[in-house]
């Protein structure tokens, strides 16, 4: 029998073994202290400050809108490339032809384009003005610096102008059309001749290197005027038609031509990188039309180059009237040119 007394904290068992209740040295409790403590090995976090999150409209990660800048009225103006702008794409339409009682003037061409440009670079931009009756229209075009071929960068022909009809418009259907402006190279004017008092042929179209030749002439038996070669092509010029009592004022760069004053004139060149050359003419009796002037594209762009038909521009013109050639059976004027930048 197990016997215990209790007497204070004292305690007997029956095995004789004083306990005399005090508490050994205990197991040793850490300092919850942070140097003392294991912290489990978790990946450090951090909290982005505010003002390096990526802004939604950095231009970096925006896609600019392109713009557009369209020219309408003939003549020249100056457009400055914007700045941050490194390329931009050019579309032209040569101006068309002046028609006649003869036949029907020549439309102009169309080129598109696009350029690596250099940021506030200004350019010089051309729209070409209708030939006036049976005078050429003028070239559309942009260039940098100079005049002469070595500064245009894009070039759309204008159409040729038909030839004066002298006999007022009994001639048959078709002759003294003024040819188109070329992609290449300008169409040739269609010619033109009267029963017995000869033939004169149409000026021809404006190449890549040299201007259109002027149309030559074949006296008849019958007497009359001595007939009149066109005038040839030059740089950016058309030449002027022969024949009438004074010659149309040629094409040269945006300036469609004037007419001339007299029946049985030749029509003159369109103006082109380099311009057609004028129809032959004799003085009451019949006119050639003229050529086309020549497009082009400078070596540095990448594009394409569609010639005129006939009195229809090349491409498809933003409207109607674009480059067209004038109508035959009267003294109207060929269609302005046109020219859009998208940047």
């Amino acid at each position: 029998m197990l016997i215990v007394a209790l007497s204070g904290l004292a305690t007997t068992a029956a095995c004789g073994t004083a306990y005399d209740g005090a508490i050994d040295d205990p197991v040793p409790v850490p300092d919850a202290s942070a140097e003392d403590v294991a912290r489990p090995n978790l990946p450090e976090t951090s909290v982005a400050d505010a003002s390096e999150a990526p802004d939604a409209a950095d231009a970096a990660d925006v896609v600019r809108a392109k713009e557009t800048k369209t020219f309408v009225v003939p003549g020249e103006t100056s457009f400055v490339v914007p700045a941050g702008i490194t390329s931009l794409s050019v579309d032209a339409w040569g101006a068309g032809g002046g028609g006649s009682l003869g036949g029907v003037g020549g439309g102009g061409s169309f080129v598109t384009a696009t350029f690596s440009v250099m940021p506030l670079t200004s350019l010089v931009i051309g729209v070409g003005r209708g030939g006036v009756s049976s005078a050429g229209g003028g070239m559309s075009y942009a260039r940098i610096g100079a005049s002469d071929t070595s500064g245009y960068v894009l070039v759309a022909g204008g159409g040729g102008g038909a030839g004066i009809d002298g006999d007022s418009g009994n001639l048959p259907v078709g002759n003294g059309a003024g040819g188109a402006g070329g992609s290449i190279t300008g169409e040739v004017g269609t010619q033109c001749s009267y029963p017995n008092y000869g033939v004169g042929l149409g000026g021809g179209g404006g190449t890549q290197g040299a201007g259109g030749v002027g149309g030559t002439v074949t006296d008849g038996t019958s007497g009359g005027s001595v007939p009149t070669k066109g005038g040839n092509g030059g740089v950016a010029a058309g030449g002027v038609g022969g024949g009438g009592a004074s010659a149309s004022a040629a094409a040269k760069t945006w300036r469609g031509g004037t007419a001339s004053a007299g029946n049985g004139a030749g029509g003159a060149g369109g103006a082109g990188y380099y311009g057609g050359g004028g129809g032959g003419g004799k003085y009451t009796y019949w006119g050639a039309g003229g050529g086309g002037g020549s497009s082009f594209i400078t070596p540095l762009g990448v594009g394409t180059l569609a010639g005129g038909a006939g009195a229809v521009p090349g491409g498809t013109p933003p409207a109607v009237g674009i480059g067209a050639g004038g109508a035959k059976g009267t003294s109207a004027n060929g269609g302005p040119g046109f020219v859009r930048i998208t940047y």
